[in-house]
């Protein structure tokens, strides 16, 4: 997944027969059509993302030649709201983030308290013992690797695509 900030220019570069018309298709928070110019086989689709709502995208690019129709590459793009349009005191951490500092102040807090369930009257109360705690958070610590990874450009398995901010 690619990852830019609001009015970026995202910009995809693919491969295709050198008669084809290649279109880049963007589905999530908008639908966007943005269509490819190239020559020689190679094909690029910049995507100006001023106007856009941030927000998870997936993008398809297709090349169409005759009456004939081929997908040659997808991908994943995050658009980040701009730090200079969010309100003050707007969460920016991620998810990841949010549920490591909750797990951990759960820990911290927890990690004194005697019993699991309470019950009192009608109303009950049942807290996450510490093992479940720690698998939690291990999860999510793993999450924040995974975020850090490819946030810094580390890709893991898969297609490699290339795309120009």
């Amino acid at each position: 997944m690619v990852t830019i900030t609001a009015g970026e220019t995202f910009e995809v570069t693919v491969s295709a027969d050198p008669a084809a018309t290649v279109l880049v298709q963007f589905a999530g928070m908008q639908s966007r059509n943005v269509a490819a110019t190239g020559t020689a086989g190679t094909f690029t689709a910049a995507a100006n993302t001023s106007g856009w709502i941030p927000g998870h995208y997936i993008w398809e690019a297709w090349a169409t030649v005759a009456a004939h129709r081929a997908l040659v590459g997808t991908g994943d793009l995050l658009i980040r709201e701009s730090a200079a349009t969010l309100a003050p005191g707007a969460e920016v951490r991620t998810q990841a983030r949010i549920a490591v500092a909750h797990i951990q102040a759960m820990l911290a807090g927890g990690a004194t308290l005697e019993a699991k369930r309470y019950k009192i009257n009608n109303r009950e109360l049942e807290r996450h013992s510490i093992a479940e705690l720690l698998q939690l958070l291990s999860f999510w610590r793993r999450e924040l690797s995974r975020e850090s990874r490819l946030s810094s450009g580390i890709m893991s398995i898969g297609q490699s695509i290339s795309v120009r901010i």
